[in-house]
């Protein structure tokens, strides 16, 4: 048994994702309606990219990061830095707090098999549960798999772009 489930998930959160959103937001005298659709990405340079071809609505949300709202097909979008590590997840909490519903964390990760080459695109079908964070979310087990749905509608998006893909594991 893992000494991080002890308790009961209707216990009263010490740290209220909700009140700490909140918080940052009137600290930062900012009147933002989080979009549905929120990228978090660990790649920095997606600011650039996002900045030259979206022209987006820039928020100074946290000292580390800056929010960018922007219109792509005509929907919404949130793109923002999460930081590293568990505090990644303090971050998912807020957003989604601020309403968001979508939420996508986009990220680079290493390989050890020969065939797949830097740059091709991994799209992780399970991953190796080797931190305490995930435990909140789901029963205890090894592996953590993504929704099904979600894949599944990630797969068709990147095969009616023609775009190549492996699948695999993640830790």
């Amino acid at each position: 048994k893992i000494p991080l489930l002890s308790g009961d998930v209707a216990d009263k959160a010490i740290i209220d994702p909700k009140v700490k959103a909140s918080n940052r937001l009137h600290l930062a005298g900012l009147k933002l309606k989080m979009p549905e659709l929120v990228i978090l990405t660990f790649f920095r340079q997606f600011y650039d990219v996002v900045k030259k071809k979206y022209n987006p609505e820039i928020y100074e949300y946290h000292n580390d990061f800056s929010i960018y709202v922007f219109k792509y097909n005509g929907k919404e979008v949130a793109l923002l830095y999460p930081t590293m590590g568990s505090y990644a997840s303090m971050i998912l909490e807020e957003m989604i707090a601020l309403g968001s519903k979508k939420i996508i964390f986009l990220g680079g990760v290493g390989t050890l098999s020969g065939s797949i080459k830097r740059g091709e695109l991994i799209l992780p079908v399970k991953a190796v549960r080797d931190e305490g964070i995930s435990y909140q979310y789901e029963k205890e087990s090894f592996f953590s798999y993504p929704s099904e749905k979600l894949l599944g509608s990630l797969k068709k998006t990147l095969d009616s772009k023609g775009l190549k893909y492996n699948e695999g594991a993640t830790w």
